[in-house]
């Protein structure tokens, strides 16, 4: 089935998705978990630097598949066409619990983790599972009331992240206690941080 509804969505609006979808807790979490193993700030840098490329790759690719096939689907569409129907049906399925349902679910979880950091009490293990069903509901409400209304959502929200982050690293810059002698630390990973980075690229991409 081909696009046949006008399209409500502009280029702005597809700018945002992707912004947000890479900008978030991810980024604010694995990153930890990488140099805690490592301790080395250049073999990050270099990881995310490789993540980028492997996400460059990805939407070049996809927008060349969707170019030649315009039609509704996605990945299911890309998959069934090139090895059928039923590896189809099989990426579909992934895709929505472990492309979409599932790091759904993990953002939900990190963004009331951040945000009810700071309380204590013995209701702060079911505050933080009932503040992630919060704002996934409350993102689903606002991309249901509308076209108009799930794109406004998108921008505001975007643009908010955007200049929280921004507000962190002048903070950072400005009251900060960093040292750029910490990046001497590191250098070309040695082969016992070569597995670490395999399994951090995976939350990278």
């Amino acid at each position: 089935m081909s696009f046949g509804a006008p399209r409500g969505y502009g280029l702005s609006t597809g700018v945002y998705l992707v912004v947000a979808s890479m900008v978030g807790a991810g980024i604010l979490t694995s990153s930890g978990y990488t140099l805690r193993e490592t301790g080395n700030p250049w073999s990050l840098l270099g990881l995310w630097a490789v993540g980028g490329f492997m996400a460059l790759a990805g939407a070049m690719t996809v927008a060349e598949m969707a170019s030649m096939l315009p039609h509704v689907g996605g990945d299911y569409l890309f998959a069934r066409e090139a090895f059928g129907r039923g590896a189809g049906v099989v990426v579909g399925w992934a895709t929505f619990v472990l492309g979409f349902a599932a790091p759904t679910a993990v953002i939900a979880r990190l963004a009331s983790s951040y945000l009810l950091g700071g309380l204590a009490g013995d209701w702060q293990p079911f505050a933080e599972p009932a503040m992630a069903v919060f704002l996934i509901g409350a993102c689903a409400a606002a991309h249901a009331l509308g076209r108009g209304e799930s794109a406004g959502a998108q921008a505001w929200t975007t643009v908010a992240k955007l200049v929280i982050l921004s507000a962190l690293v002048i903070i950072g810059f400005a009251a900060g206690n960093g040292d750029w002698d910490h990046y001497s630390r590191g250098g070309w990973p040695p082969a016992g941080e070569w597995p670490v980075l395999a399994g951090s690229l995976v939350y990278v991409g």
